[in-house]
């Protein structure tokens, strides 16, 4: 049936995405893995992007940039068709520690 994928954060008030950390006590990882593989599973280009995918849920995340960023440039390389990992390119490591403009105050 429908549902919705989320991230546990822990609550901050007036937190913004780049200070906001993911709730480690909450094991939303594997719960998010076995979703998207049980609907997904079968779906075309699955296997072309599953173990992309499966090293991201594999990895335990602190902030939530740090997991958006990975996420947006995951798609951007899987939207241009590119079989490149991710992290190979100078920018993708700058995201990955978080862009200071993406995160200026």
């Amino acid at each position: 049936g429908d549902g919705w994928l989320s991230v546990p954060v822990v609550a901050q008030p007036d937190a913004r995405v780049c200070t906001t950390h993911i709730d480690a006590n909450v094991a939303w990882r594997r719960r998010t893995w076995v979703a998207l593989e049980t609907h997904y599973g079968s779906a075309p280009f699955f296997d072309r992007y599953a173990d992309e995918l499966r090293d991201v849920f594999a990895q335990r995340w602190d902030r939530l940039v740090d997991l958006d960023l990975h996420l947006l440039q995951l798609a951007r390389i899987a939207g241009s068709g590119s079989r490149r990992r991710w992290g190979s390119s100078p920018a993708s490591r700058r995201m990955r520690l978080g862009s200071p403009t993406f995160c200026a105050a």
